[in-house]
């Protein structure tokens, strides 16, 4: 007996609610049983892009917040260079060092 084309097209719609349900868990989306394609739904990209992050930037504390939380722990205190070991260093700057601090507090 051959099956009827309304079970064959049954069977092909489970399969591929179970392909993308497999994604989603994959993806880390199936965390949300009661809105599973609310990612689809509320118009979110799959793929971002730079403009995306830029946006996110400028219109969303967030994404400022965000980005200036790691600027403003960079940089707190002057860079040094220190040659050899740190416990060894030198009392006495050689030349180099003094160029280097130079263009370091333009």
């Amino acid at each position: 007996m051959q099956p009827t084309p309304l079970t064959l097209a049954l069977n092909e719609l489970s399969t591929r609610q179970l392909i993308a349900a497999r994604e989603a868990l994959v993806r880390g989306g199936g965390n949300d049983t009661k809105r599973g394609r609310a990612w689809c739904e509320y118009g979110f990209a799959d793929d971002l892009n730079f403009e995306d992050f830029l946006r996110m930037y400028e219109r969303h504390g967030v994404g400022h917040g965000a980005v200036h939380l790691l600027l403003d722990k960079c940089w707190q205190t002057m860079p040094q260079v220190i040659q050899g070991e740190p416990d060894k260093e030198a009392t006495e700057l050689k030349p180099w060092e003094k160029k280097l601090i130079r263009q370091f507090r333009l």
